[in-house]
């Protein structure tokens, strides 16, 4: 019998199996592994002859005198165009009797790593609800065994509602020349333009195949919007002669329903000044959907008399680019006094009742009240 080691740089025996690269080469030494009676030849034959070459037999004879120095063989692995990699086995063969000596197993590793690529650089969809586009993934050579790459969504002007992926995990078929998902638009009450979204290739963490080009792509969504855009915006106050420390609700309203968030922006300017007022927010933003939104102005107490300062509030949206009228709101100052609460009280004799004092606006000095 003869004796195998694979690696005879390590300590004992090594017999396998023995791994070669395609178009590389590795090495074995052979042994007998008892003295033979005379010169004995060893016939190597190779079972798959298509995966490895090398010598036909043993260089030496192993004789009653070299029968345990070992002798090294050489194989190569041979290129093929498929994706995997290739088993076969070695046989040892007494030349004369066709005894089998002993076995040897092997595996090429291969190096035709399938290579993925987008079938196009583009496609397009309609956001109509259900309007679906297959987008399809070229797979040379064939993988031997099924894997899978991710889609990921990257770029673009698309929001993740105005599309739906079927799988972001593509499942790739062994022995297909392609895989394939679909993209599906949304429809939806917003006139947007058409967007687009791009898609791209990315390797599964163990996976065998390499990424060509294209690797990634763009679909261009069509909107199908078919009602117009807001055209007027207007601005209007709950009340335009507020008294000093009233609080007033300032409406924006759209003639239609917003397709977008819409924001318009409030700039106040007049004779009041800061102080006078506060504008909360100093935007409003009207909601897809929504024609309507609202901010507050709630007007200081003060004791000056000031003669009726005045707001004056412009609004604008930018998309869509819009301008209300500005519309003025007149301070009314509140005469200096006392308000008395309850404004009537009644008590029993012998009982005691209690009522409020308050000044109408604040005073410049300390007050004192004759009863």
């Amino acid at each position: 019998m003869v004796v195998v080691d694979t690696d005879p740089s390590t300590d004992g025996v090594q017999p396998g199996p023995l791994t070669v690269n395609e178009g590389g080469t590795a090495s074995f030494t052979v042994v007998l592994n008892m003295q033979p009676p005379g010169n004995t030849f060893i016939t190597v034959s190779y079972v798959d002859p298509s995966f490895v070459s090398g010598v036909a037999a043993i260089p030496r004879p192993f004789s009653t005198s070299t029968w345990n120095v070992a002798q090294t063989v050489i194989i190569t692995g041979i290129q093929d165009t498929d994706s995997s990699d290739d088993m076969g086995t070695i046989r040892f063969i007494d030349t004369v009797t066709t005894t089998v000596y002993g076995t040897l197993s092997y595996i090429v590793i291969d190096d035709d790593l399938p290579t993925l690529t987008f079938a196009a650089d583009a496609y397009s969809v309609q956001e109509t609800g259900g309007n679906v586009v297959t987008l399809t993934v070229n797979i040379s050579p064939q993988l031997a065994t099924a894997s899978s790459v991710t889609v990921q969504a990257t770029g673009g002007t698309a929001a993740g509602s105005d599309y739906r992926l079927s799988t972001t995990t593509l499942t790739l078929p062994a022995s297909m020349d392609t895989a394939t998902f679909t993209v599906t638009g949304v429809a939806d009450m917003r006139t947007e333009g058409e967007e687009t979204l791009t898609l791209e290739l990315v390797v599964v963490a163990g996976e065998r195949y390499l990424l060509g080009s294209p690797s990634s792509t763009e679909v261009t969504i069509a909107d199908n919007s078919q009602d117009p855009p807001p055209s007027s915006l207007t601005l209007r106050a709950s009340t335009l002669t507020p008294e000093e420390g009233a609080m007033v609700t300032v409406t924006a309203t759209l003639d239609r329903p917003a397709q977008m968030d819409t924001t318009v922006t409030l700039t106040p300017s007049g004779t009041a000044v800061g102080a006078d007022y506060t504008l909360s927010p100093t935007s409003i933003t009207i909601t897809a959907g929504e024609r309507e939104g609202t901010a507050t102005i709630t007007i200081a107490r003060d004791s000056v008399a000031d003669g009726g300062e005045t707001i004056i509030l412009n609004a604008a949206s930018t998309s869509p680019r819009l301008t209300a009228d500005a519309i003025t709101l007149t301070i009314a100052d509140v005469p200096p006094g006392l308000a008395v609460a309850p404004a009537a009280l009644t008590v029993a004799e012998g009982a005691m009742a209690t009522y409020t004092l308050v000044l109408r606006t604040p005073p410049s000095a300390d007050v004192v009240v004759t009863v």
